[in-house]
């Protein structure tokens, strides 16, 4: 089975288990309002969920000379910064971008 057929099918099913949640609360009243609420939250949570479990997972990894590139362009970009900031009131702008720098180093190197 196609994978256009099962979400056609699973909209289907979402679409009578809706239903039948409103006209439950046609029945209920008001009172109903919160549970429908959660009831519709959970259904397209659950949906989403499998929807994204399904789809293929990217490995986007740096190869060893991005990698590499990266840590060149941060090294000179941390040894410009102290150049970049004469007045000592920036210093917590300096240590905010040194922090960066090696944040977006640290998950380079994963």
């Amino acid at each position: 089975m196609s994978n256009d057929v099962k979400t056609i099918q699973n909209a289907t099913e979402i679409k009578r288990e809706i239903q039948a949640a409103l006209a439950a609360r046609h029945e209920l009243g008001p009172e109903y309002d919160e549970h429908f609420a959660q009831v519709l939250t959970d259904t397209i949570l659950q949906q989403t969920r499998q929807e994204v479990a399904k789809m293929p997972r990217s490995h986007a990894m740096l190869s060893s000379g991005q990698r590499t590139a990266v840590a060149i362009v941060s090294l000179i970009f941390l040894l410009g910064l102290p150049v970049s900031f004469h007045d000592a009131s920036l210093i917590p702008v300096l240590i905010i971008c040194a922090l960066a720098t090696l944040g977006i180093n640290f998950a380079a190197s994963r």
